[in-house]
């Protein structure tokens, strides 16, 4: 019998917020696995509901035709077996739709194309309106993942003040005990950026810092969405990833760690790849590839 992950089923609705942090990189890779996992198995993402359909916007009208007969014929809900982007070997997941709402902030808009050197993603939902469906309560989101935050977006939310679009959804995913996954990018901590995520974490936030693991570092898993990876040489530098370069020693020079990163971008893009995983199986959005879990082939 195959095994079947049931665990991912519900659809979901999961809006990115983008501050001006430096690691623009992982921002850059959540929108693009969160498009990967909704464009490779968008023909399989619907929920049946009598005769209704709900099929991601970007499925092609064959797509949609395809899925409505599979709906009609009354077929059980499609799966998906070891798509590029790390499901486990030998068990089937049922995918679910995903909504995708992404927010930038003004400095975000800025710091992403100088840090990744990528344009902009489409469709930016502005930071200063309040006129969203995510800034309701009646309306929340399933998930919220401001990657990466700035101690600023941080502080104004445990503070409660709901000065833009990103703190509100914030403070209503706190109220409505939805889930809030903040990922900080500075170092060192000060006493009041501790006591700021103490207050989030008592109120239900889920604080994730940047600190990528390193022991999956060359498994094969989430390997798969790292196609492209030479169309972003020299971000690497921004990930708040600490590398040995080997004989040469430790890189201490800023010129001296991007011709080392430009040179090693698979690796650098492996481990930003593999912590995004991580977000979103905290998330409950995507499973954790079993190649990301510490000593995963030890009896």
């Amino acid at each position: 019998m195959v095994k079947t992950n049931n665990r991912f089923t519900e659809p979901r609705r999961i809006v990115i917020g983008v501050t001006g942090a430096s690691g623009q990189i992982y921002a850059s890779r959540m929108i693009e696995i969160l498009k990967d996992i909704s464009g490779q198995n968008a023909a399989h993402q619907y929920t049946s509901l009598g005769s209704q359909l709900t099929v991601q916007d970007n499925v092609s009208s064959a797509s949609q035709q395809a899925v409505q007969d599979n709906v009609s014929s009354g077929s059980q809900p499609a799966v998906q077996e070891n798509v590029s982007s790390g499901l486990q070997p030998g068990v089937k997941h049922i995918v679910p739709p995903l909504e995708v709402d992404i927010v930038f902030t003004d400095t975000a808009r800025k710091v992403f194309p100088h840090e990744t050197g990528q344009p902009l993603p489409e469709g930016l939902i502005p930071n200063d309106s309040y006129y969203n469906r995510n800034a309701s309560g009646s309306n929340a989101p399933d998930v919220f993942i401001i990657i990466p935050c700035t101690m600023g977006t941080l502080g104004r939310i445990a503070a409660g003040t709901s000065d833009d679009l990103i703190c509100r959804i914030a403070d209503v995913q706190l109220k409505e005990r939805r889930t809030l996954i903040i990922v900080p990018r500075e170092t060192p901590y000060s006493l009041i950026h501790l006591r700021n995520m103490t207050t989030l974490t008592e109120a239900g936030a889920i604080i994730a810092p940047a600190s990528p693991a390193f022991y999956a570092v060359g498994a094969a898993a989430g390997t798969g969405a790292n196609a492209g990876v030479g169309a972003n040489a020299g971000v690497g530098a921004n990930a708040g990833v600490e590398v040995n370069a080997g004989v040469g020693g430790v890189v201490d020079d800023i010129k001296g760690a991007r011709e080392y990163f430009e040179q090693d971008q698979t690796t650098i893009y492996q481990i930003v790849t593999q912590f995004v995983y991580r977000i979103l199986s905290i998330a409950n959005i995507y499973p954790l590839p079993e190649e990301q879990r510490w000593l995963f082939n030890e009896e």
